[in-house]
């Protein structure tokens, strides 16, 4: 059974599936006419998904919203995606909005937003101007989208597949992007991740490693700045060591950084992105290949749930976070650092 709901700009057709009571909608085509809002109108919070509204309790876990209302989590690794974009005309609203999973919507879904964005802003004003002048039709204009949502069955509530049209002021279609597959992210294991340190800094690695066993901090090194308490594991508080003996300004200018001693280390500071690629390629040396949480625990006595993770957006995309928050005034040395989830640093705030 399927019902048609007009809001605003856009027409949306929503299939009955599921055995919910009340009934369970989840939406299979989205029209919508394209206009450029000069500000984005956002519902704060974001809706819930309309696939995800009126689920038995049994089968969703509940999370408290800022507001402090129970509302269905969010299936792992997706975001709550906006089938016609708010950037391009779209309502915030639930039959609009799908589970779809990070990769996808931060990756090739965003891309395609913008491309339409372009296709209005621009509409063919070469083409158009170039008709105008040699007195002949003018081309039809960027007017609607159209969007198709497949599923893999009748009880699947994230869609298998999204479909996109741009069409003109007559209906037809101006430009077909055809399907995307909605497909979550995989923790991938790096082979020979070793590979990727040169035999000097390798054996730099191991003497660090050594000299943080013994004991050596970086707080002893004179260096204000605000750390873990002592005792507090610092995974990655070798590389400190390496900086400090300058054995990591070779790696450091390989990465494009022309003077490695001009490099900003203190309180408050974001992690550079060659120390997260670095952390990140640690990482999977010490654990055979695989990004690994810091935070993760076996028996569940730890924040971090997921043990692999990825580099790929979604809830298990790694994060370079601060052990003492920047917020606190964390500093942005190797020794305050650890891997964890994008969903535990978003809890963590």
């Amino acid at each position: 059974m399927a019902t048609v709901v007009d809001h605003d700009n856009i027409t949306m057709t929503l299939d009955e599936f599921g055995s919910a009571d009340p009934k369970h909608w989840r939406p299979t085509l989205v029209k919508g006419t394209i206009h450029l809002p000069r500000k984005v109108n956002r519902v704060v919070p974001t809706p819930v998904a309309m696939a995800l509204l009126n689920k038995p309790s049994a089968d969703v876990a509940k999370r408290a919203n800022k507001q402090g209302a129970l509302t269905p989590d969010r299936p792992l690794d997706t975001d709550y995606s906006h089938l016609v974009g708010l950037s391009i005309g779209g309502s915030d609203v639930s039959g609009n909005i799908i589970p779809m999973y990070s990769r996808v919507n931060q990756g090739q879904w965003q891309r395609w937003e913008e491309e339409i964005r372009k296709l209005k802003e621009g509409d063919d004003i070469k083409a158009r101007a170039s008709a105008a002048k040699n007195n002949q039709q003018l081309p039809m204009e960027v007017a609607s989208v159209e969007v198709s949502v497949e599923y893999q069955d009748t009880s699947s509530e994230i869609p298998k597949t999204i479909s996109l049209k741009v069409l003109d002021e007559n209906g037809k279609v101006h430009k077909n992007f055809g399907s995307i597959e909605n497909k979550g992210l995989e923790p991938k294991q790096t082979a020979r991740p070793f590979d990727q340190i040169t035999p000097r800094l390798d054996k730099a690695l191991k003497a660090a490693q050594k000299q943080v066993e013994k004991g050596w901090l970086l707080e002893d090194n004179g260096e204000n700045f605000k750390l873990p308490a002592t005792g507090i594991d610092r995974p990655y508080a070798a590389l400190d060591w390496l900086f400090v003996e300058k054995e990591l300004h070779t790696y450091i200018e390989s990465q494009g950084i022309v003077n490695a001693d001009k490099v900003k280390f203190g309180n408050g500071y974001d992690f550079h992105p060659w120390q997260r690629k670095l952390i990140f390629l640690i990482n999977r040396c010490n654990n055979s290949g695989w990004l690994k949480s810091d935070q993760y625990n076996a028996n569940g006595l730890a924040k971090d749930k997921h043990e692999n993770l990825s580099e790929e957006a979604g809830d298990r995309q790694a994060q370079v976070d601060h052990l003492v928050p920047k917020g606190k005034n964390g500093c942005n040395a190797f020794s305050n650092a650890q891997v964890i989830s994008r969903l535990v640093a978003r809890q963590e705030g």
